[in-house]
């Protein structure tokens, strides 16, 4: 059996991980880890990667410990909610999957998203090692050239230019370079593949997902955004790897 710091060091490039005696993560092994899908439509390409992960965590169970919520509303807001737990009728104190499992990581992903399940490990591997609250992937736009992490998603911005503007791949990719790790900080991300520590909703007030609405002009932050946003309060950062470049796949809906 090999731990999860030893399968990223062997699958990747073993010098963005080497190990440092001040930093000792195998204490820390097997993290709990919930993976939370949205939707009710699963692309093509998502079942082939969730099916590959799967089976990658047969052949290494001792690298995480997982657990798996799924859930679907027409209202996103209520679907996110729902999925970790929580009810409108359940009162205002709510701790998300308390009544299930202890997690430590919640790890959200799109059902049309396409991933390989080294992908997976090095994000939770990175949580981990640098001791992370939030951590995303690149996650492409269908144009091809952006992701979606947003460099500033202040209302200010959306009103000068009426859109946010994202970060392009080569843009996070050039800036990681710099760092260890190959982390980028940015102002917000989807939660298309991103991992978030379970303590950062616990110290949250429930509803957890609710719209934040814009003050000078009509509409609301979506669900990921308006989250990370209230998250970001509490002063944590949103990071990006900017060695994990994850894609979409197409929905195609029968008529």
């Amino acid at each position: 059996m090999i731990n999860i710091g030893t399968c990223v060091n062997y699958l990747c490039s073993p010098t963005i991980f080497d190990e440092k005696k001040d930093h000792d993560v195998s204490y820390y092994y097997p993290p709990s880890v919930t993976f939370c899908i949205t939707g009710n439509i699963y692309t093509t390409g998502f079942f082939n990667s969730w099916t590959k992960f799967l089976f990658f965590l047969k052949e290494n169970p001792t690298l995480i410990n997982p657990h798996f919520v799924s859930h679907y509303s027409d209202n996103i807001f209520e679907s996110r909610n729902e999925m970790l737990g929580g009810g409108i009728n359940k009162g205002e104190c709510q701790l998300p999957l308390i009544e299930d499992f202890d997690s430590k990581y919640l790890f959200f992903m799109d059902s049309n998203m396409v991933f390989e399940p080294i992908q997976i490990m090095r994000i939770i591997y990175k949580m981990v090692k640098f001791d992370l609250n939030i951590l995303s992937a690149i996650c492409m736009q269908n144009d091809g050239v952006h992701s979606s992490a947003v460099k500033n998603d202040a209302e200010e911005v959306l009103v000068e230019n009426e859109k946010f503007e994202y970060f392009t791949k080569d843009e996070l990719i050039a800036e990681g370079s710099k760092f260890e790790g190959d982390l980028v900080e940015v102002s917000n991300v989807g939660l298309n593949f991103v991992c978030v520590k379970n303590e950062l909703f616990e110290n949250i007030e429930y509803p957890w997902f609710e719209p934040e609405s814009f003050i000078n002009l009509k509409g609301f932050y979506s669900d990921s955004h308006s989250v990370f946003r209230k998250i970001k309060k509490l002063d944590h950062k949103v990071l990006c790897d900017s060695s994990v470049i994850v894609g979409r796949d197409h929905i195609i809906t029968a008529t």
